[in-house]
């Protein structure tokens, strides 16, 4: 995971005075980035009071999140925890929300906006490989859904999924192929075999 590496190592830098804000600054970005997100098209669909609504939303979509978790304190408080899980779901949101904001904008694509989705997707998916499995997955739903109905702003959402699901899967490939892998895999030995060939 060599974006999270990366992030724990600097935050660390920091000293332990950073740990007791980690939890309340990730669960600011968390609903900043689901408001954010989702406003264009609350906007789209004229819905009043579109920022309450939002709001509201995301409160209540963090809240039962963070309920339904089995290991409540690693994920809330636990330094390694906090930029691990809640990031993923952050930084999709964050470009959920980006690439609203841009079909609305009937601009072609330039080949350095792909760049930037692409490294997006890459960096966003080197924090967690569960992440990084549902973020193809979504991406592809996405691209399928758009492909089928012939969106109108198909023009601009092709290219933002494909080069994001292409970061995306390279970013999986990373993860996969990883050599600390080999140190990890004995502890799977135990699983059955039928789940261990699903789970790798």
């Amino acid at each position: 995971r060599y974006s999270f590496s990366f992030v724990v190592s600097l935050v660390e830098l920091l000293g332990l005075k950073i740990v007791p804000i980690l939890p309340g600054a990730a669960i600011a970005l968390w609903l900043f980035s689901v408001v954010w997100g989702c406003l264009p098209l609350f906007s789209n669909l004229k819905i009043l009071h579109a920022i309450a609504c939002a709001l509201f939303l995301a409160s209540v979509a963090i809240w039962s999140t963070y309920r339904a978790v089995d290991d409540y304190p690693q994920i809330v408080f636990w330094q390694t925890g906090i930029l691990t899980y809640p990031v993923s779901i952050i930084l999709f949101f964050l470009g959920f929300g980006l690439a609203l904001r841009r079909s609305y904008h009937p601009d072609p694509i330039n080949w350095w906006e792909l760049l930037l989705w692409f490294t997006f997707a890459f960096a966003a998916g080197g924090f967690s490989e569960t992440g990084t499995v549902v973020q193809v997955t979504l991406l592809a739903i996405f691209l399928m859904i758009i492909v089928l109905t012939k969106n109108n702003h198909g023009k601009i959402f092709i290219p933002i999924l494909l080069a994001s699901l292409i970061g995306s899967v390279l970013s999986l490939l990373v993860i996969a192929l990883a050599p600390g892998n080999s140190v990890r895999s004995p502890g799977f030995q135990t699983i059955p075999p039928f789940i261990q060939k699903f789970s790798g």
